[in-house]
């Protein structure tokens, strides 16, 4: 590599945010009805995220769709954490995964880079994510 694409590339790294976050993969177990396996645990669950959004601690989480829409109980979180282990013990205090309906995985993620769009109406009381 020569001397002006090595500064290019270190200016360019650089600029990356390099905020750390990690992914909580939640995989479901294999049922002919998802829904039907996790209603009995959904309220809590749901407990369990708002608590982690109220907290500052939830990034954004949602339920893997397939191409024809259909959901399998899996999905995501990506949370805000101080270490891999903080993030362990969050994903494994998920009540699905305490009931052993679903295997939850930590992975680190780097947001380097990206962009997210915000509109808020004041005088409309409305607001709307790009």
């Amino acid at each position: 590599m020569d001397d002006a694409l090595r500064k290019r590339l270190e200016e360019r790294r650089a600029r990356l945010m390099r905020k750390q976050f990690y992914v909580i993969t939640m995989t479901a177990q294999p049922s002919d009805s998802p829904e039907a396996m996790l209603t009995p645990l959904l309220s809590e669950h749901l407990d369990f995220i708002d608590a982690l959004e109220a907290r500052g601690v939830l990034f954004g989480a949602g339920p893997f769709r397939h191409e024809d829409g259909r959901w399998d109980g899996s999905g995501m979180a990506i949370i805000r954490a101080s270490s891999i282990e903080e993030a362990r013990s969050i994903a494994e205090s998920e009540p699905f995964h305490r009931a052993g309906i679903r295997r939850n995985t930590v992975t680190g993620w780097q947001l380097n880079e990206g962009s997210i769009g915000i509109r808020v109406n004041y005088s409309a009381r409305t607001f709307s994510i790009d």
